[in-house]
């Protein structure tokens, strides 16, 4: 990580981190950036995202995770992309493809390759750490009460935890904690407590 950031970083103008939702969660494919309050560096920010063209762009508020990526994009100076690309430990045909044009798409948008990029619809969302992101509050199985793309609303139940080994015992029920989209959800059944279970992302004003 230092490496990345004291000496690739010095170097570049532009940093694009393509990752996924790992194997315990999976996404709507979409891309994630800072919500800059500098009205320039936003627009250069989404036309970024918007050249990639995913469904999907989450632009993190502020007081975000300063270990990421695009924490450190912005101490360098330099503008930067990321994205949850699917999930769930696989690889399907259309993230790949979706994938494959955005990077072109970018590139393109960026100078790097020739031609012309074309912009596709993004909905653009914005994510508050604090109300967005929903944890089980215990270890078990958990059941989960909500889809990629529903609209949640504050206090809805999110899903129940249950307790296989004292079945006896009522399921601990979640709840979210605020207005959005489901972007995200978990994959495997069984958690830990402080596991994420589901994020939201909320329709961002521009």
């Amino acid at each position: 990580a230092h490496y990345i950031e004291s000496v690739l970083m010095a170097e570049v103008d532009v940093a694009i981190d393509l990752h996924s939702g790992g194997s315990s969660l999976l996404y709507i494919p979409g891309t994630l950036a800072r919500r800059h309050a500098d009205p320039a560096k936003l627009e250069t920010v989404l036309g970024l995202v918007r050249a990639f063209g995913a469904p999907m762009s989450y632009l993190m508020g502020p007081g975000g995770e300063d270990r990421s990526i695009l924490a450190a994009a912005d101490r360098a100076g330099i503008t930067a992309m990321s994205a949850e690309l699917g999930g769930a430990g696989m690889v399907t045909r259309d993230t790949l493809a979706l994938t494959e044009r955005g990077i072109a798409s970018a590139l393109r948008h960026l100078g790097v390759l020739p031609g012309k990029a074309e912009p596709h619809p993004v909905r653009v969302l914005e994510v508050v750490r604090g109300r967005h992101y929903v944890y089980s509050p215990e270890a078990g199985l958990f059941e989960p009460r909500a889809e990629l793309g529903d609209a949640a609303k504050t206090g809805q139940l999110a899903g129940l935890v249950h307790f296989p080994d004292t079945p006896w015992r009522e399921p601990t029920p979640v709840h979210f904690g605020g207005d959005g989209a489901v972007v995200c959800k978990r994959v495997p059944a069984r958690v830990e407590r402080g596991d994420c279970v589901y994020h939201l992302a909320s329709d961002l004003r521009l």
